[in-house]
């Protein structure tokens, strides 16, 4: 497994994997309780804006029956949906045209419409039109499109007993073998298909063999795989912005992406990031190959040897649906519910095994809200859903995903290397660090505050923001930065381009630290070692040393404490 390079939160794509690839190879079915509850009229004051109209209709994967003509839908109890059968074509147009009905009763037209986990459609929609469709009959809710954040997550999952002569992969044959025939579904920020983790031999246009039954192969433009459970995948491998067909192979059976909620309410220059399935951010790339990563690949980066790593689940394949996206800023980083509903909807009517979502609301989400309902209609269909109880806490409802029909994980600590700050007067604090292999120093140590350039505002200097310091004062010197607002490595890649030659990140209240990549040597101190070194930097003289090796003897696994995230404005 893996080398830990960070302390961080365990993703759902990690020990909830675990659970899953147990649960789905030995045929033990995932289900799904609760109602869906009963109509909700909007009231008070209503924005003009985007909503997800839901209807009373069930969906695909809930329809029992009922409506005359139409053959039930929803799977015996233990058993799977059959998204592709005729009877669930005719019922997926009947839904459409009771949608269409809705939607001009109110003068609206339908941006997107859901038919597998949830029977709705996302809308432009006036004050006026909002509160008219609420008081329709066949109308269960009108919800405001909701904003939600990807989680951190860990790199680490040798706890979970999986390798090893007792171990679950070799109780399943081994890694060739563990999670062989089940897809993967990762509803995350897409997926980055050059990764060795989901290297694969080329799609052919061959059937598998009795030898091979679970071989994925083309057929047309779809990519078609026989699953363990008996049942059809069918995924598309969907073109786009540096993303081909070609992208996808034996190992990376699908790519979707569904951003018409955050494209519309994010105009170009606020976007970092490819409109496919490509992942701009590194979150999605990162959640899939510790769920279903190829097993036992190398990693090296910028010379640092990192060991191998795996995936939980090696022999799985893994199809992605893009639907939360990077921007420019923190605050418009993440995804709409709109986009994520859609995204449920296809993975389930692709016929995923599992979906693994490692996102969730700045608040905890309501078990009627629309994509708590979606997950319980996939529960439903026979899909193992595991999701992430988020970065925030340790508030009041602030843990989210908690619905019953999901698995859900919290984050918790993990070791991580680490390495030393020694200060000038000898004193030493352990913080993370993957960066320090060589002692440096001593060098001078500044804050980043009493280095930046004229035009630099107190803030974004602290927060090492790009061309906030100045390299006349910052050549050959240690930087102190505080956490914060930018990405982690932005601020070692700051500390680089003034020309300094190391950086002491530090937590300005009790959090986790991690061990990235950084550009600069860079040990990662939690207060209140923080606040000292940062004290100290401000004396005239300050000197540092970083050394490698340390323990912060830090207690492990703990609940992790996190930051607030960055509301969308």
């Amino acid at each position: 497994m893996s080398s830990t390079l960070r302390r961080k939160t365990l993703a759902s794509g990690a020990a909830a994997l675990a659970v899953s690839l147990a649960t789905v190879c030995s045929g033990t079915p995932a289900q799904a309780t609760g109602s869906p509850g009963t109509p909700t009229p909007l009231s008070g004051h209503l924005p003009a804006g985007r909503y997800i109209v839901t209807l009373r209709d069930a969906p695909v994967a809930l329809y029992e029956g009922g409506v005359a003509g139409l053959a039930a839908t929803a799977p015996e109890p233990g058993g799977k949906a059959e998204p592709n059968s005729g009877d669930t074509h005719r019922y997926r147009d009947y839904l459409k045209d009771r949608q269409n009905k809705v939607a001009a009763s109110a003068g609206a037209g339908i941006r997107n419409r859901y038919t597998t986990v949830t029977n709705g459609f996302t809308a432009n929609l006036t004050a006026v039109q909002a509160a008219r469709l609420s008081r329709q009959p066949g109308v269960l809710k009108v919800s405001p499109d909701g904003w939600n954040k990807v989680t951190d997550d860990s790199r680490s999952t040798d706890f979970l007993g999986l390798s090893g002569r007792h171990g679950l992969w070799s109780k399943l044959g081994g890694t060739a073998k563990s999670g062989k025939g089940v897809v993967v579904g990762v509803i995350d920020t897409g997926i980055w298909p050059e990764s060795a983790s989901f290297a694969g031999p080329a799609l052919g246009t061959e059937p598998p063999t009795s030898k091979d039954p679970y071989r994925p192969f083309l057929k047309g433009d779809e990519i078609k795989m026989k699953k363990a459970d008996g049942g059809t995948f069918s995924g598309h491998c969907q073109t786009g912005e540096e993303f081909t067909e070609a992208a996808c192979n034996t190992k990376l059976v699908g790519a979707r992406y569904f951003g018409d909620g955050w494209l519309a309410a994010t105009p170009p220059e606020k976007r970092n990031d490819y409109v496919s399935p490509r992942d701009g951010g590194g979150h999605g790339t990162h959640t899939a190959s510790t769920a279903a990563g190829d097993a036992n690949v190398p990693v090296t980066v910028d010379g640092h040897d990192f060991g191998k790593i795996s995936g939980v689940a090696p022999g799985a394949v893994v199809s992605a649906y893009k639907a939360l996206w990077t921007g420019k800023d923190e605050q418009d980083s993440g995804g709409y519910d709109s986009d994520i509903v859609a995204a449920i909807d296809q993975a389930v009517a692709d016929g995923v095994d599992v979906i693994n979502f490692s996102a969730g609301g700045l608040v905890e989400s309501q078990l009627d809200a629309p994509i708590q309902q979606a997950f319980r209609a996939a529960a439903q269909a026979g899909v193992f859903v595991s999701t992430a109880a988020g970065n925030q806490g340790p508030d009041a409802r602030t843990l989210d995903n908690t619905a019953p029909w999901t698995t859900t994980v919290a984050a918790s600590t993990l070791a991580l290397p680490e390495a030393t700050v020694k200060l000038g007067d000898g004193r030493t604090f352990v913080g993370g660090s993957t960066t320090v292999s060589a002692v440096l120093g001593p060098k001078p140590l500044v804050r980043a505050g009493d280095v930046k350039t004229p035009e630099a505002g107190d803030e974004a200097a602290r927060l090492c923001r790009d061309g906030s310091l100045d390299p006349a004062k910052t050549a050959g010197k240690v930087v102190v930065c505080d956490r914060g607002v930018t990405a982690r490595v932005s601020k070692s890649a700051e500390v680089a381009r003034a020309g300094g030659v190391g950086m002491v990140l530090v937590n300005t209240t009790a959090l986790d630290t991690d061990a990235d990549i950084h550009t600069v040597p860079t040990v990662h101190l939690n207060v209140p070692g923080a606040t000292t070194v940062r004290d100290y930097a401000a004396t005239p003289g300050a000197t540092v040393t970083l050394q490698p090796g340390g323990s912060s003897g830090a207690p492990y696994p703990q609940i992790a404490p996190s930051p607030p995230a960055a509301p969308r404005p």
